[in-house]
């Protein structure tokens, strides 16, 4: 096990250090160029910086791709985003050879000093954007006789809820509506924290008339992390064989948990993922969409673990997950409790699958998601990433189920 994890980090160790040479033939190969273009063709310093920058970018993409990563392009915009962040490159280039030769430096200092400080920024966008990993077998030596697990009889899907009465009754409706029409044996757990506006009264009054809705009334907000962690204690007190959670506004929709609890039957956590071939995000404007890419890829870097929805709250875990991780010990009390779980999940050695789901921004309420909260799971990735804990260190790395097509609950 322990060999395990020294093998993924030789690896992560191996591509950096590859990027970076990569990076300095492309610097040389930039200089030559530049140079050529300023002695040998007379042109002014900003066209010959373009056409070295053109040529040195070419040069760095084909050799990442076929000697760092050692794939073939897998994805029709690998090579759109590589050429993207050089333009992005290019264009601190110019700016900061500008600002130098305007300050007296010759032509060919400024551009070393220019390259020096902008290739730390595309090694870093290109890490975590143009070269991540898709999802792929950790542990080869599956044990094949728990590649399809019988249908689960007893489904608990945890839906926390602080402000939600725009939205909570039509969610949880909507959630027992799929379990009538894939006959599932599932109940729907609100666990509300004290919401001013009423919540969690309407989700009792759905509760008296459903015996398939439950409410946990909590005596104040305490956050997604101990939401959650609540849910999933009650999960097992009652003795249900997989517990889901799900946000209540509608960004995940009710209609795709049959391919999430079909996938269970072959892995132990299961994530509705919006980066997968097939998931998407729907009305969000790009910079939401980057910070969440940008978190997700972030995490999966930091973490040597290629799970591209890291912070994905659409998720069912197995009885077996929970009993044995320590959820009830996490810290976090955002979305750092999405990255803590999936991430000692894949430690301890389960198999954990990527369903492929549409993402659609809330059209009632207001979003939970805030600066702290967002920069508490930054800081959780290091502390996971550099942890001493023998949970997180001495169990080996788990299984990412290949990504598959998926039928619904017959």
């Amino acid at each position: 096990m322990r060999r395990t994890l020294r093998g993924a980090d030789r690896r992560i160790g191996t591509e950096i250090f590859r990027f970076c040479v990569v990076g300095g033939v492309g610097f040389l190969v930039n200089l030559l160029v530049y140079s050529a273009c300023i002695w040998m063709l007379g042109l002014p310093p900003a066209v010959a910086a373009t056409c070295a920058f053109c040529i040195a970018v070419f040069n760095n993409y084909v050799l990442n791709r076929s000697w760092t990563f050692q794939t073939a392009p897998r994805f029709a915009g690998q090579g759109f985003r590589f050429f993207a962040i050089a333009l992005l490159g290019l264009a601190l280039n110019l700016v900061l050879l500008g600002m130098l030769t305007d300050a007296g430096v010759k032509e060919i200092p400024a551009q070393v000093i220019a390259l020096i400080l902008v290739t730390p920024v595309t090694f870093a966008l290109n890490k975590l954007w143009t070269f991540e990993h898709r999802p792929t077998v950790l542990a080869r030596n599956l044990d094949k006789s728990r590649a399809l697990r019988p249908r689960p009889r007893a489904v608990c899907i945890c839906v926390p809820t602080y402000n939600e009465a725009e939205n909570v009754q039509a969610f949880v409706e909507a959630l027992v509506d799929e379990f009538d029409r894939y006959r599932v044996n599932g109940t729907v757990l609100v666990v509300d924290d004290a919401s001013p506006d009423g919540t969690g009264e309407i989700a009792q009054e759905l509760a008296r008339r459903d015996p398939r809705v439950a409410v946990l009334h909590r005596q104040q907000k305490g956050g997604l992390g101990s939401a959650y962690q609540a849910g999933f204690r009650w999960a097992l007190e009652h003795h249900f064989e997989v517990v889901g959670q799900m946000d209540c506004d509608f960004s995940h929709d009710p209609r795709a948990l049959p391919d999430l609890l079909h996938a269970s039957r072959m892995a132990d956590l299961v994530i509705g993922s919006r980066y997968v071939p097939g998931g998407r995000i729907e009305n969000w404007p790009l910079s939401r969409r980057l910070i969440s890419r940008s978190g997700s890829l972030y995490a999966s870097t930091m973490l040597g673990v290629p799970v591209r929805d890291f912070t994905g709250g659409f998720k069912c875990f197995r009885r077996e997950v929970l009993e044995q991780l320590p959820f009830e010990s996490a810290g976090a009390k955002g979305y750092g409790f999405q990255i803590e779980m999936t991430y000692r999940a894949v430690r301890a050695g389960f198999r954990v699958m990527e369903v492929p789901i549409v993402f659609r921004d809330r059209v009632a309420g207001q979003s939970k998601m805030s600066l702290a909260i967002a920069g508490e799971a930054a800081l959780l990735v290091f502390r996971l990433r550099y942890s001493r804990d023998p949970e997180l260190t001495d169990r080996g790395s788990g299984a990412l189920v290949p990504e598959a097509t998926y039928s619904r609950i017959s």
